[in-house]
């Protein structure tokens, strides 16, 4: 019977990969539960096999060439096709762009325009498909954020914020320092701090921060988002100043001498001084409780530079924020049960550790100020 559309935008050559666009259709017609694609190294036909995609590379050019001459059509030619409803294999030829090329706005946008309301959880799923190729693809991100805001409106039910961070998780672990994945996760955040049980969710976010850190100790993203978390969780005053605080200039690393058993026992007891200090404050608390998380990781990889520059950042961040409410001893407490824990971390983050001297004189003086 033929192809059910022919392309008459591009040259009759282009038109061998109108079966394989329509067998492409099929697959996704009998199994809309696609899990994941890839390309193929050899081979020129599709392979569909227990809900995975595969594109032969030596296909997947003239493929999306033909693609793009059937979805990019004259703009009038577009708005006849929509007005008829007729709109289906432009929808198509753009859905295999976005397989193929998955940064190509064009096709996303021409998405947008067309997809009917019905049309847009299956478009989470596609999503989901293409980042399983594309994973650090910021196109595909922002096309599921606009994607997630038309379903919930009015903000994301827990469950829908459930899948975000799966899928969030799901992409970091494929690509390691996934920036846009974790950005994307910040931004699934903002939605848990609406719901009635945010605090909760907020809460379990860290400590997930404090898992995936113990086995990506490299990952400067996941630091720097159990940062943001702690902003969420802490006081207004806490929040304000950890925002402000500046991010840690570079570090150089060189070889660092494991410490001693000494060195950690002392180490791990004046962090736990530092976490009795700042019971008082709750933001403080968490300050505290992230650093004394991140000085066990660091007695393991005491090298590993997102760890050091957490740490630096941690400890800048919870001097600016002792509770400026509870004056003398209180205060002063806490800033000599940072000294000390600063003091304590000196032979781990040696030596990259620039900050150890200064901040222990800066604190103590603050401290004596009290």
């Amino acid at each position: 019977s033929g192809p059910s559309y022919q392309c008459v935008y591009c040259p009759p050559s282009c038109c061998a990969m109108a079966e394989i666009l329509d067998t492409l259709n099929a697959i996704f017609a009998a199994d809309p539960t696609l899990d994941e694609m890839d390309f193929l190294m050899t081979g020129d036909a599709l392979v569909h096999v227990e809900h995975k995609l595969g594109i032969p590379y030596t296909t997947a050019v003239a493929l999306y060439r033909h693609a793009h001459a059937v979805a990019i059509r004259p703009r009038a030619v577009l708005e006849e096709s929509s007005a008829h409803g007729s709109t289906q294999n432009v929808l198509e030829a753009a859905r295999a762009m976005v397989l193929i090329n998955a940064a190509c706005k064009t096709a996303w946008n021409l998405r947008k325009r067309l997809l009917p309301k019905a049309a847009l959880p299956p478009e989470l799923a596609l999503t989901a498909l293409v980042l399983t190729r594309h994973p650090k693809t910021p196109e595909v991100w922002t096309h599921r954020q606009w994607v997630v805001d038309q379903i919930w409106p009015a903000g994301l039910e827990s469950s829908a914020i459930a899948e975000e961070l799966r899928v969030c998780t799901q992409m970091c672990d494929k690509y390691k320092k996934n920036y846009y994945g974790w950005a994307h996760r910040r931004w699934a955040l903002n939605h848990v701090a609406l719901l009635p049980s945010g605090r909760k969710m907020l809460l379990a976010e860290l400590d997930f921060t404090r898992t995936w850190g113990a086995t990506h100790p490299s990952d400067h993203c996941v630091f720097h988002y159990a940062l943001a978390v702690i902003g969420l969780l802490a006081p207004d005053h806490v929040t304000q100043k950890l925002h402000r605080s500046e991010s840690p200039a570079p570090v150089t690393l060189s070889s660092v001498v494991p410490p001693t058993v000494e060195q950690l026992a002392l180490m791990h007891a004046a962090l736990a001084a530092l976490v009795d200090a700042a019971a008082g404050c709750s933001g403080c608390a968490l300050l505290a409780g992230e650093l004394q998380a991140t000085g066990v990781l660091l007695a393991r990889a005491p090298s590993g530079e997102a760890l050091v520059s957490h740490v630096r950042l941690l400890a800048d961040s919870l001097a600016q924020a002792h509770p400026a409410s509870r004056e003398g001893t209180a205060a002063s407490g806490l800033l000599l049960a940072l000294a000390a824990a600063i003091s304590a971390l000196d032979p781990v983050l040696q030596p990259t550790s620039r900050l150890c001297a200064n901040a222990r004189c800066d604190l103590t003086a603050k401290a004596s100020d009290h």
